[in-house]
Parts: C-alpha cells; structure tokens; sequence
C-alpha cells in the first residue's frame, strides 16, 4: 500500500530548505567530462570517419594540398599514434619514412612502432614520474635547499644580501620541489656559458666579460659543464628571473636539479631510479636515459653529429636527454591514464594546472603544457613537447576520454612538423571522441526507469542523451504521482509548469563500487532554471554549477545524487535518486538523441 503522506513531506522539506538554482540561458556543466570516456571508441562511426580523414589528411599533407601541409617532409619521418587505455590495438598509427633519408650511413630507413628517436624535453614529462614513483609528491612544497646542499650553501652565504636585494640573487629558501617541476621557480633557464658562447658575443659588439669559472666539456654542438661542481659555478652567477611562484617561466635546469634531490632523497643515481622506476615496470625496452645500448633501431638523419643522435647532456639529462619509440611512450602514457605506478588520488593531483599562461588557452602544470581540446565544451590536453637537434616529440593525455596520442619526427623539419601534426590529430580526433562518449552514454544509460511494486507505485523517470546538451538529461521525474519537475517550477517562480523551464542534468562523478559482482556508479545533478524571467544578463551568463552542489540534503543524502546499476552487459539496469531511497528499474533503452522543444525540462 502506498504511504499518503510521504510525497507531502518531501516537497514541504524542500519549501522550507533554502534552494538556489543556477540561473543561465544554457545548461552549466561541472567541469569534467559530460560523459564517462568511451569504452569501445574504435567502435565508434565517428572515430571510424575521422581515421580515414586522418589518413587522407596525411596524405593531402605530404602533398602541401591541405592547410596542414608539411615541411621538409621530403627530409623528414614521422611516426603518429592514437591510443586508448581500453582497446589492446592503438586506434590509429601512421608512420612516414623520409625519401631523403633512404639511405642512412646509422640506423633505420624505414621507421614504425619500434623505431627509436630522441624527445628532447618531453624527456621531463619522465623525470617527474620518476620523482613522483619514487618519493611521491610530498616533497613538492619543501624548499629545495633541503635536498640539495649546494643550493643550501648558497642560501646560508647570501642571507644578508638577499634581505636588500632580489634582482641578482636566487633566494633558493623560496624554491620548492614542486615550482622546480612547474616551472614556477623563476630560475635561469640555463647554465652560463663558457668562453665559447661569449667569445662570439664579444665579437659582434658587445663589451668583453670575464669567463665563467667553470670547466666545460663537449664537442662542436654544445658545451655543457663537465660535472656538478662546474654546473654550480656556472648556473650561480646568473640572477633570477622571477621571484619563485610568480609566473611560468621554462628552464632546463629545474629538472637537473630534480635529479639531483632525487639521488639525496634515495642515495641512488639517477639513472638507475629511473630504470627501477619506469623502464622495468613498464617494459619500455626502446627507451633510455642515456645512449641506446645499439643504433641499430633507431632513426639517425643526416648522421649522428649533425642531427645531435650522439650529444651528451651529462647532468642536463634529465631535461632533454632520453631516447624512446612510439610503442613505448603508448605504453608510458597508458600507465599514466590508468594510475599503474601512483594512487589514482596522485595522478589527479599530477594532471592539474599549476599555473596559468598569457594564452587564455593554456596553462602549466608538472611540467604539463596544457591545451585546451579543439571541442564546444572546456576539456584540456595534458601534453609535453620537445626538440633536440633534428628531433621532435609531443606527447598529450586527454583524460576526459582516457586517450593519448604521440607524435615524434626526425629530420630537418621535425619541429614544425610536429606541431601542425599534433594539431591535426587533436581536430580530428577530439570531436570524434567526444561523439564516441556521447553515442555510448546513450546505450548505456538513456532510457525509461519506473520503480516496480506497490511502494513505488506511479514513480518514473526518463533519460535521455542529446546532440548539443552536455551529461544525461533527466527529461520526467514523477514520484509517487508528482511531477517534481512542476514543482521546481512553482518552487523557483518560474512559472509553473511553463514548458522549458526547468533543467536537470546529470553528470559522471567517476566514484564507483562493486559489490558481490555488482557494479554501481555514481553520478550528480545540475538542477538549473534556465532563461529564468528573474535572471539578469549577467547571471545567465555565468557558470557556477560547482558552488551549488549537494547544497540541500535530507537525511544526510543530497538530492543531486544518482547512482546507476550496470548489469553484465556493461549497460543501465536501474538509476537510484538516492534522497528518494527508492530504486528505479530500467524498462526500455533509447539510443536516439532528443531534442527539448517537446519536453518540460531543457
């Protein structure tokens, strides 16, 4: 029999709790993906169209018949890979063998998979893993003078100067672990060069200089100090950029000094912590820190020397040194998306901005350069590029949809080329992705639910997935005979029940549970009133959807929380409204989109 009483009592809790709504004339998501990422993207039509528009871009390119067209690409391989951390097969590889480079005197013609090149400063993308499975990122808000004894050294001599005099001294004591791996140290973005570098300077002009006190060794391509002393006596007699935490600015050094804390904190070289750390577990066997114990698979233009193959970073390693191949920088990235070396909690706080940049569209994180995602809504590319001598790398992470993509190319046009092919993935790709999430919310989730026996009796609840709304769109809510979309309505002086009044979307919290072989997952609401005749221009336009999440409660539950049951089929069986207590069964799917003009809730 059902309770007359409790839907009166229901709607009266919300009468007296105070309930703002967000006020917008579109729909205001909570920042993170509008759906769970794509399971079977390789499925998708949309990821299926957009490979082929790859290839054919590819080859358009390499034509210069597209905006896209290539540079030097007569003199220059490239290898693309597009991955995701739930199929075994990557979701597209293209690989490009120059016709210049047919020849070589070392290494490879044809370039695949396997093939090694260098990645230049993507090499501290795996410096910082390396820190962060080591020793965790507890230390990222320690002063780095506590790792590192010469920079302690150089704190205690120049205390006093530095109370008077910022511009020509570093205060290391303001220099955390963590401004070191973001980039927001303020530091020199190298060491001083030797008597090389300013001779040259001295003959163009400029007046002469004494010579750094330092030894210097190399050969024709770079001089870098031969050890740690000599970096120290030439990095010392730079002056800061910044103070520390102020704003982005890149420096090579920073990771070399990461190293460096890393050996005190473990009291192993660094080299043998990044082997013990990433290429064992993860068997990255065509990836190293330093030289490939062979040439034999790798892609070497021109020749060792001139394309910079053979150079030696000595203690500047850690910023630009590693050699590795397509296969394993997927493999690199997989671990990364899937938490397979840190806790799920610090790979979140690893993929997050540190700091903000001049472009609107970028910020900086550890050492991520983020991007913002060619797509309507705000999704970010966490990737790291780098370039050394004739060599280019760019690895990106979309977590939104649990894909990476890399892209490395040797040759004279390595470094352009890679940027107008990282954006030529990312355009392709990130729509047909977002597509992909879409169209499997839908079968997973869009449907009608209705909860079954006399208790629930006339209780229903309609979901729906549509073309150009973000997460699920909870179209009819009626508990056990109310309309609870009406009485929002009435609620919030909307006008009743006005057609197009009312939102109430859901979007995925990525919190699950399994218990007994069953699968929960846990999503949340936006309850918004949108085009509201009380709304200014300026409310309408902002999005403050996260400020009012789980803002009423009842019962210690807050009535934005859904959780879905998914059954073996990997699909919807029943959606909880937990603040009902009341589970709702699926009775039938749709797949299809849905427009809102026909309904009451936007």
């Amino acid at each position: 029999m059902t309770c007359p009483i409790r839907v009166p009592l229901f709607i009266l809790f919300l009468t007296i709790i105070p309930f703002s709504l967000t006020q917008s004339s579109s729909p205001c998501p909570l920042r993170g993906p509008d759906f769970p990422p794509p399971t079977t993207p390789s499925h998708s039509h949309a990821v299926q169209n957009a490979k082929q528009n790859l290839t054919s871009s590819l080859q358009a390119a390499l034509l210069n018949a597209t905006a896209y067209s290539l540079q030097d690409f007569n003199a220059t391989s490239f290898s693309l890979d597009v991955y995701s951390i739930h199929e075994q097969q990557s979701l597209f590889t293209y690989h490009f063998s120059a016709p210049a480079l047919a020849h070589p005197t070392q290494g490879v013609a044809t370039v695949d998979s396997n093939t090694i090149y260098r990645i230049g400063s993507a090499s501290k993308l795996l410096t910082v893993y390396t820190y962060l499975v080591e020793a965790g990122d507890v230390s990222f808000n320690h002063p780095i003078t506590e790792y590192v004894p010469e920079l302690a050294s150089y704190a205690a001599s120049h205390a006093a100067a530095l109370q008077s005099n910022e511009i020509d001294f570093v205060d290391w004591n303001s220099v955390t672990v963590g401004a070191l791996a973001s980039q927001l140290a303020g530091i020199p973005r190298d060491f001083a060069p030797g008597a090389t570098s300013d001779a040259y300077f001295s003959s163009v002009g400029l007046p002469p200089v004494p010579a750094v006190n330092a030894s210097f060794c190399g050969g024709d391509q770079v001089q870098l100090p031969c050890d740690r002393a000599a970096f120290f006596s030439s990095f010392f007699v730079e002056h800061p950029i910044e103070p520390s935490f102020a704003t982005p600015i890149y420096s090579n050094v920073a990771y070399q000094l990461l190293a460096y804390a890393l050996t005190n904190i473990t009291s192993k070289p660094f080299p043998e912590l990044f082997d013990r750390s990433l290429r064992q577990p993860l068997k990255l066997d065509s990836t190293s820190y330093g030289f490939p114990k062979s040439n034999a698979s790798s892609i070497i233009p021109i020749n060792a020397s001139i394309s910079w193959y053979d150079v030696d970073l000595l203690d500047e390693s850690p910023a630009g040194a590693y050699y590795s191949s397509i296969r394993d920088l997927r493999a690199l990235g997989i671990s990364i998306l899937n938490s397979s070396l840190l806790r799920p909690a610090q790979t979140r706080r690893w993929m997050k901005p540190a700091s903000f940049t001049a472009d609107p569209d970028a910020a900086v994180g550890a050492p991520w350069e983020i991007l913002r995602a060619p797509t309507d809504r705000q999704s970010w590319m966490y990737t790291k590029n780098g370039a050394i001598g004739l060599y280019a790398s760019n690895l990106a992470l979309l977590s939104d949809y649990d894909v990476g993509f890399t892209v490395l190319a040797a040759g004279t046009g390595a470094y352009t080329n890679v940027n107008i092919l990282s954006n030529l993935l990312a355009e392709t790709i990130v729509p047909a992705l977002e597509t992909a999430a879409r169209e499997e919310a839908g079968i997973v989730y869009a449907g009608s639910y209705e909860v079954t026996g006399a208790e629930g009796a006339n209780s229903s609840m309609t979901v729906v997935v549509d073309d150009q709304k973000p997460g699920l769109g909870v179209t009819k809510l009626i508990y056990n005979g109310a309309d609870v979309f009406s009485y929002l309505g009435g609620l919030l002086g909307a006008g009743g029940t006005t057609e197009g009044t009312v939102s109430v979307r859901l979007y995925p919290t990525s919190l699950r549970s399994i218990t007994d072989g069953v699968q929960k997952v846990g999503w949340r609401a936006v309850y918004e009133l949108l085009s509201g005749p009380t709304a200014s221009e300026a409310s309408r336009d902002s999005c403050i959807s996260w400020a009012n999440v789980d803002q009423v409660t009842y019962g210690g539950v807050g009535i934005d929380e859904f959780v879905f049951e998914i059954g073996g089929n990997g699909k919807a069986t029943s959606v909880e409204p937990r603040v009902l207590r009341s589970r709702f069964a699926r009775t039938n799917s749709s797949r299809a989109s849905q427009g809102y003009s026909k309904m009451r809730a936007l």
